[in-house]
């Protein structure tokens, strides 16, 4: 493990005592160089001071809502798709193009979201989409076409403009030659709820743009929620907080040569399915080491970085259902 990153750093100044010192300079010298404490202190802070869960108001959406959203994107989208039988067990309603099968459009209904796209048939021509929004442009053309579509959050203050983008087109030519044209503009959307940022597979917002601003895509799973506190036998103290995330990095250092936290935040995690809860989200970058034979087929020692991130709850027993735990928390309907 990397006692250089400020993380890190941190954790060994407060749980040293917990586990062996590594065999590098005392944390204690760097900690007097680095002032790395800051941060995790404030986490842990933020943790004892207390935190809130939330969950869904609405119910499953009904026949009448599905088919009232689906008319509604198709006709924005100005396009024809037909409706596909799925598994029986498939809850979802799905259309597809007949003449571009990149044409689809998904309701799920339980997690009341949506994932609709035009398709690219007309985008694959080697030329740039005109009159495509700019930048600074494209959040403004965006919400107008949110507000069309009636699915702007009820909130508006929780809606946060992450990133905008777009999809290109890149081009390989028999000369050597290459070119890329731009086809579309995105502008992705977050949440945020009691100033912490909601990571996860729900509260998004995707919207994607073509000339002029018309809409050729949108990924909509976003829920109506309700505050709930948590009570405190079931939040985790900040220096347990604290313990455990060491304890992960730890487990997780033993198949690296080097593990580095890059970046740790408290956090509320969606799940995608009506449950948020706060956790501590943590970013590391791994250098594995692994062997491979080169070209005059002598083997060596070849070395490989890789992002990595991980989400630890911060109740002890957790109803959102968190990536990599080891048993599936029950849904909330199903709690005692």
């Amino acid at each position: 493990m990397n006692f250089n990153t400020i993380a890190v750093l941190s954790i060994s100044g407060i749980l040293g005592a917990a586990l062996p010192a590594p065999a590098v300079a005392a944390p204690q010298e760097r900690l007097q160089k680095t002032t790395p404490a800051d941060s995790w202190n404030a986490l842990r802070d933020a943790v004892d001071t207390g935190l809130f869960s939330y969950v869904a108001q609405s119910d499953e959406m009904s026949e009448a809502e599905i088919d009232g959203l689906a008319e509604t994107l198709l006709d924005a989208g100005r396009v024809q798709l037909r409706l596909v039988t799925g598994p029986a067990t498939d809850t979802s309603r799905f259309y597809q193009g007949m003449s571009d099968p990149s044409a689809t459009l998904e309701i799920d209904p339980q997690a009341r979201a949506a994932y609709f796209s035009k398709g690219y048939a007309q985008f694959l021509g080697e030329q740039s989409t005109p009159n495509l929004p700019r930048s600074l442009e494209a959040p403004r053309f965006a919400m107008k076409l949110l507000e069309d579509l009636q699915l702007v959050p009820q909130n508006r203050d929780e809606l946060v403009v992450e990133h905008v983008g777009g999809v290109d087109m890149g081009v390989r030519r028999e000369d050597g030659s290459t070119e890329t044209f731009k086809k579309q503009v995105t502008v992705r959307y977050g949440r945020v709820l009691d100033g912490l940022p909601v990571r996860g597979s729900g509260s998004r917002i995707v919207v994607r743009m073509g000339a002029e601003g018309e809409l050729a895509g949108v990924i909509y799973n976003w829920q109506e929620l309700e505050r709930r506190p948590i009570p405190a036998a079931q939040r985790l103290s900040g220096p347990e907080m604290m313990a455990l995330v060491r304890a992960r990095v730890l487990q997780i250092e033993a198949d690296t040569v080097l593990t580095e936290i890059e970046a740790a935040e408290l956090v509320l995690f969606d799940d995608g399915q009506g449950v948020l809860e706060p956790a501590i989200h943590v970013i590391l970058q791994l250098t594995m080491e692994y062997t491979t034979t080169n070209a005059n087929g002598v083997q060596v020692q070849e070395t490989m970085q890789n992002p990595y991130d991980f989400f630890l709850p911060l109740v002890r027993h957790p109803r959102a259902q968190f990536p990599m735990l080891q048993k599936p928390a029950p849904r909330p309907q199903e709690a005692p």
